[in-house]
Formats: structure tokens, sequence, C-alpha cells
């Protein structure tokens, strides 16, 4: 059942049963119920590392990719660039040289992976989020506990996917499941 489980990665089991993390709630007799608890709802294990163990502007170029759905790289950089002028304009942010990849450096492997196709010659890179789990994380906490994020991805969108694939501004219905209200 833990295997099979849509959240399941290796990795993510090592962290929920990491003894310096919840030692005191891994019970052996309700292991596997913490366990699945755990990958159906991931903010346990994503929140501490994105607000803690990832810079600022990593968490940056996470937000900006919660706003698109799996996609080429060069359109997650334009988009990248995009939210770091909105932060330079609004927030008093500084750049640096080469951010883009600094970023991607960080993230890769932890929150995000990076695929080369190659069609004919023409590399085509897909950047995707390392596990489902993420996009759970991400839709509870920017539509709940930092709801200001929702606003900056959306002031700061250059693309119209930015602004329909994870906002709506329709009630929760299952057919806009996944997305968070405008409201």
């Amino acid at each position: 059942e833990i295997i099979k489980h849509r959240n399941y990665n290796p990795r993510i089991i090592e962290f929920i049963t990491d003894n310096n993390r919840f030692q005191k709630e891994l019970d052996a007799n309700k292991y596997k119920e913490i366990v699945l608890e755990k990958l159906k709802n991931p903010k346990d294990i994503w929140k501490k590392t994105f607000e803690n163990q990832i810079t600022n502007k990593s968490k940056l170029l996470l937000t900006t990719f919660f706003s698109l759905q799996n996609t080429n790289e060069d359109v997650l950089k334009k988009a990248f660039n995009a939210r770091i002028k909105y932060e330079i304009e609004n927030n008093g942010f500084k750049k640096e040289t080469n951010l883009f990849k600094i970023c991607m450096n960080e993230l890769l492997g932890g929150f995000l992976n990076r695929k080369i196709y190659n069609y004919d010659g023409f590399n085509f890179v897909l950047i995707e989020y390392f596990n489902p789990s993420i996009i759970d994380f991400f839709l509870n906490y920017i539509a709940f506990e930092n709801t200001d994020e929702k606003w900056d991805i959306i002031k700061s969108s250059i693309y119209f996917e930015q602004l329909t694939y994870r906002f709506t501004i329709e009630k929760d219905t299952e057919k806009n499941r996944g997305k968070i209200n405008f409201e």
C-alpha cells in the first residue's frame, strides 16, 4: 500500500522515518498508518525543507514553477526572470549573476527533476517536480498559509497558463480540484 501510493518515493520514506524528524510519532504499532497519512498529506514532508533548507531565491523559483505545468526549461526561466523583476521592483530584491542556474542547482534532485529529450538534434529540457506530493504541499501552503505568495505569483505572471493552471475564480468543485481560488 505504501509503495503503490502516488506520492511514494524512497527518499520521502527516508525523510518520514528519520529519527531526528518524527521519532516521537513513529509508534511501531501505527507505523503504516503514520507513513500513509504523511504520504496523503505531504505538508510535514515538504514544509520544513521549503521554509528552512533552501534559499529565498530558490523559493521564488519553486513558486513560479508551481504556476506552470511540467514545462520547458526556457519557459520556466522566462517566467522566473519576470518574477525576479517583480521582486526587484516591489520588494527590494537584489539579483545575482546566473541566478536561474544557481537556483536550479539547489533544487534539482530534491524538489525538481530535469529531463533532456533529443528530437532530430534539438534538445528539449523538461522540468518537473521530483514528486507529486510537492504539488499537494504547495496547494495547501499557498492557499492557506501564505496567501501573499498567491498574489505575487499572479502579479508577476507573463504566461496566461500561470493564471489558469493553478488558480480559479470558481468555488470548490470536482472540476477545479488542484486549483487555488482567487479570493
